[in-house]
């Protein structure tokens, strides 16, 4: 299912086939997205059912559900913290490159011009980073 859904992800970034694609994307996200629901929700619902008669396990599966149990947030980690963090960051990538020669960037050559622009969507970008 999953595959399928990135089939039509990768259809709806071609041009020619967009309104029909972005259609049947969504449709077969939609039922990604249903299907991942279902098996979650029958996944759970099975667990319960299994346990039923062990409250304690039921109650660590709750718990786990639930989100509980998880490490506490570290006292050390703060804004003041996290923003040294990145002001020593900086500083360190400044420091290393501070002995680097100058961009040197090329002139563009005559005559080029940029006359055509087209609306690119996340997709469209998406599709060409892979």
């Amino acid at each position: 299912m999953k595959r399928r859904v990135r089939h039509f992800e990768r259809e709806c970034s071609q041009a020619h086939k967009r309104v029909a694609a972005d259609a049947a994307w969504c449709t077969e996200r939609r039922s990604y997205y249903d299907l991942c629901n279902r098996k979650r929700e029958a996944f759970w619902q099975m667990k319960v059912d299994a346990e039923r008669c062990m409250p304690r396990q039921l109650w660590q599966s709750v718990d786990v559900l639930m989100g509980r149990g998880l490490a506490p947030e570290s006292p050390a980690m703060n804004a003041c913290n996290l923003h040294h963090f990145f002001d020593d960051r900086i500083a360190a990538v400044r420091a290393a490159t501070a002995d680097a020669p100058p961009p040197i960037f090329t002139p563009v050559p005559t005559g080029c011009s940029m006359s055509a622009f087209r609306t690119v969507s996340i997709a469209d970008v998406t599709t060409a980073i892979h």
